[in-house]
């Protein structure tokens, strides 16, 4: 019986955290398998039985391997196999923010990666919103856009930011009389109708009363 001659493709490549397999082909029915020098990447192994690499990769990179073959008519000749690990690719779970209001406290951000990474923050606008580690602290009114990111190490590519928009309302304005209702002379039984205008922040609600006591339905501007 002849030893085993491999044959077959001498690169592969693999990605971090996907399943990898690659089947070392050999003629002459071979009965066992071996990496007799370098190290196969971590996460990887050999069947010395069937001649199949495989496993999930953890780490990036290249390794090359000499790989040999052997039935009862001897082992073959080296084989060498280059096997290139690529980074993996991940992604950032950041959700939509709660609409905040001119005067409340700092608030923490929460936001995860795939890879197990640590997310960073920035705020887009500054005279609305700060943000320093994962608290955001209001500024003032308005609109920025709170993006999350994570840039990757030796294992994973960085992430696609993800931004969420975050509002500031006004802080609310008490309400205050412009304009009080006008005395009016009238004759007993007819109808009347008084006016009085106001600002502040809207909705704002209204309740005459004829003296201390409160006019039914009365709760309109006029």
């Amino acid at each position: 019986m002849a030893a085993p001659v491999i044959s077959g493709a001498t690169t592969a490549t693999a990605t971090v955290g996907t399943a990898f397999s690659y089947q070392i082909t050999a003629s002459n029915s071979p009965t066992s398998y071996a990496v007799t020098s370098g190290t196969l990447p971590a996460g990887l192994s050999l069947n010395t039985t069937t001649g199949a690499i495989s496993g999930t990769p953890t780490t990036a990179g290249t390794s090359t391997v000499t790989l040999t073959a052997t039935n009862g008519g001897g082992t073959s000749s080296a084989f060498s196999l280059s096997l290139t690990v690529a980074k993996a690719s991940q992604t950032i779970n950041f959700g939509t923010l709660a609409t905040k209001t001119v005067g409340d406290g700092a608030f923490t951000l929460s936001a995860t990666s795939s890879s197990g990474g640590v997310v960073t923050f920035t705020s887009s606008n500054a005279q609305v919103a700060t943000v320093a580690g994962n608290t955001v602290t209001i500024v003032g009114a308005g609109t920025t856009n709170i993006v999350a990111k994570q840039g990757g190490d030796a294992n994973y590519n960085a992430a696609p930011d993800v931004t969420q928009v975050l509002t500031v309302n006004p802080a609310p304005v008490a309400p205050t009389i412009t304009t009080q209702p006008q005395s009016q002379t009238v004759t007993a039984g007819s109808a009347v109708t008084f006016t009085v205008v106001a600002s502040g922040t809207s909705p704002l609600s209204y309740q005459w009363k004829k003296g201390t006591v409160e006019i039914a339905s009365a709760t309109n501007a006029s």
